[in-house]
């Protein structure tokens, strides 16, 4: 754990992780992920949206939830849901290109 949380942690009176509720353990967890790591890759990034978007959906069938919280809501899933479709987007991109190639080949 950072040592950044830590105090933190001690500041609320927390003093085990499982005293937080679950929105403050996603919080902690997604600060934790932040300070421990140096560098992300992009297998990494990829395994933290979807990581947010199944929080955000366990959200959406547990509670009752506000008009405000569901637009809030919304928003966060559609910019992960757009940032895994940009780490795949050159994959895809290198896909369509060797099917192009490959039709080329057998029409020349």
């Amino acid at each position: 754990m950072h040592a950044l949380l830590a105090k933190l942690l001690d500041k609320r009176k927390i003093h085990a992780l499982t005293d937080m509720t679950g929105e403050e353990r996603s919080k902690f967890d997604e600060w934790n992920f932040i300070l421990e790591k140096e560098e992300l890759d992009s297998n990494q990034l990829r395994s933290f949206c979807e990581h947010q978007i199944a929080l955000i959906e366990q959200r959406w069938n547990k509670e009752e939830l506000s008009e405000k919280s569901i637009t809030k809501l919304v928003q966060q899933h559609i910019v992960y849901k757009q940032i895994i479709s940009a780490l795949e987007a050159p994959k895809e991109e290198k896909q369509r290109l060797i099917k192009y190639l490959e039709e080329m080949i057998k029409t020349a």
